[in-house]
């Protein structure tokens, strides 16, 4: 799934949401002069584009969100963890 956030990150972010860490699918980073940031408890590899910067050319952004979309349904959501002697974050099912 491809985002761009607008109004809860400033400045504007564009987000793609992937299954796991870009490490861990070993993807280079499509935007490589804007850096790129993984949050892991929102799946969500994406780019602060600050205001009077020329607009980057998201075609590889488009690609990688294209290659990672699930066939059906979201990604499994992944929690922070609970409490300090379990640091494990837990895969659980995304509720509709």
């Amino acid at each position: 799934m491809l985002q761009v956030d607008l109004w809860y990150s400033r400045p504007p972010r564009l987000i793609v949401k992937l299954p796991a860490s870009p490490a861990e699918l070993g993807i280079v980073d499509p935007l490589p002069t804007f850096q790129g940031v993984w949050i892991p408890s929102y799946n969500e590899f994406g780019w602060h584009v600050a205001p009077g910067t020329a607009i980057p050319d998201v075609r590889g952004v488009v690609d990688l969100a294209r290659a990672h979309q699930p066939e059906q349904g979201a990604f499994k959501a992944v929690t922070l963890p609970i409490t300090e002697d379990d640091p494990t974050p837990r895969a659980t099912e995304p509720s509709n």
